[in-house]
């Protein structure tokens, strides 16, 4: 099951008192009748009141009530892959790196795999350019020196509270590499992730966000993953005309490859000039 999000609904404004982009519903009355007819039982409020939940929730469930297994996405230049921790946003990236690279199609981009503890905690995160395979150390977890920036946002402490400390320069390696790869030869290109410190501080990787969605077109298509708790923020910022939005969960993560390697030949069909006229 998948929920894919892409059309003009819902409506985003930003509510400066919390300083966040806040889901809009136009009338909690419409709300409710799409939840009756989509099958979804009426949403209860923390108190046990009756609430609207927001309005990207409700078309998410709704698609995913009625299209069951994804059969396609919209024809849009960028996909937007969210879900919760752990559910394998980079092990998707880097299996459609070898899947569609066996397959011809040519990915590129930075992943950003984590390493993890005997105990299941990360400990570090390094930054893979997708497209030659080099890799850099991007963040560990702890004090770190004069060249790295500790990071306590949201999602970034451990359970310890320990921070990690993301290194500058790292992240400027990675940068360059996805542009590169983004003005290149690549049938797919990845960023993996937008979180919290690009949406919320405008750091990280956020600059590259504007450069995905000036290149984005027929001919360049893109896959970003982002935290479960910014995707909505970072839909609003590339614009429903060119990004659409997939949940990954563990019930549809297998067949994500496949329907994103369909989606990345439409768009090279797309970009391709069609067959020549007769001549005159």
């Amino acid at each position: 099951m998948a929920a894919i999000h892409g059309g003009g609904k819902p409506r985003y404004r930003h509510d400066s008192s919390k300083d966040r982009w806040a889901i809009i519903a136009a009338k909690a009355s419409s709300v409710k009748r799409k939840r009756r007819r989509a099958g979804l039982p009426a949403y209860r409020g923390p108190r046990g009141g009756t609430k609207a939940r927001p309005a990207a929730t409700l078309y998410a469930a709704r698609s995913a009530a009625k299209v069951g297994p994804v059969e396609g996405l919209p024809p849009v230049p960028i996909l937007v892959v969210s879900g919760s921790r752990g559910v394998g946003k980079t092990t998707l990236i880097l299996g459609l790196a070898r899947e569609l690279g066996a397959s011809g199609l040519r990915v590129g981009g930075i992943a950003s795999p984590l390493e993890r503890g005997r105990d299941g905690r990360p400990l570090a995160i390094d930054a893979l350019d997708l497209g030659t395979g080099e890799r850099r150390r991007l963040a560990t977890r702890g004090a770190g020196d004069g060249a790295e920036a500790a990071v306590t946002a949201e999602g970034a402490a451990g359970r310890e509270g320990r921070p990690l400390s993301f290194s500058d320069e790292t992240f400027a390696w990675a940068a360059e590499r996805f542009r590169e790869a983004a003005r290149g030869d690549f049938g797919l290109v990845a960023l993996d992730e937008i979180g919290p410190i690009e949406v919320d501080e405008g750091r990280g990787f956020f600059p590259l966000v504007g450069l995905v969605t000036a290149l984005a077109g027929p001919g360049r298509r893109f896959v970003l993953t982002v935290r479960e708790s910014r995707a909505q923020r970072l839909l609003a910022f590339l614009g429903k005309d060119k990004a659409c939005f997939l949940r990954i969960d563990g019930a549809n993560r297998d067949e994500l490859p496949s329907v994103i390697g369909s989606w990345c030949g439409e768009g090279a069909q797309a970009a391709s000039p069609g067959p020549a006229g007769p001549a005159g």
